[in-house]
C-alpha cells in the first residue's frame, strides 16, 4: 500500500504543477513580464515530465530530482505573491488593473508541501 500512496502523491504533485502553470502562460494575471510566462512554461514542462515518470512507476532518482526542482521553483511565486499583496503586478505596457493578493500563493505552497512530503516519504523508506 505504501507504494501506491507514494505514486498517488507523485501524480497529484505533477498534476498540480501543470494546473498552477496555466494561468501564468495564458496571462490570466494581466499583462506581465516575459519571465512570468517562461516560469509557467517551465512549471508545465516539469509537471508533464513528472506525470509520465510517476505513472510509469519510474522510481529512479531522476523522479525525485524532478520533485526537488518543482518544489524549489514554487518558492519565488510564494515570496512574490506575499510581497506584492495589494499592489499591481503589471509593468504598465499596457497597464492592468489586476491587484496581487497573497491568496494566489496558496497553490504554490500546497505544491511545495506535496513535493516535501514525497521527498520525506522517500527518505524515510530508505532509512
Amino acid at each position: 500500500m505504501q507504494c501506491s500512496s507514494s505514486k498517488f502523491y507523485k501524480i497529484i504533485g505533477a498534476i498540480c504543477s501543470i494546473i498552477v502553470s496555466i494561468p501564468y502562460i495564458i496571462h490570466a494575471y494581466g499583462p506581465t513580464e516575459r519571465e512570468v510566462v517562461i516560469w509557467g512554461v517551465f512549471s508545465l514542462a516539469w509537471g508533464i515530465i513528472l506525470l509520465f515518470l510517476s505513472i510509469s512507476m519510474y522510481e529512479k532518482i531522476v523522479t525525485y530530482i524532478g520533485f526537488v526542482i518543482v518544489g524549489l521553483i514554487q518558492i519565488p511565486p510564494i515570496i512574490l505573491w506575499f510581497t506584492f499583496h495589494g499592489y499591481g503586478i503589471s509593468d504598465n505596457t499596457p497597464s492592468s488593473s489586476f491587484i496581487a493578493h497573497w491568496g494566489y500563493g496558496i497553490p504554490h505552497i500546497i505544491i511545495f508541501l506535496i513535493c516535501a512530503a514525497i521527498l520525506y516519504k522517500r527518505i524515510n523508506l530508505k532509512t
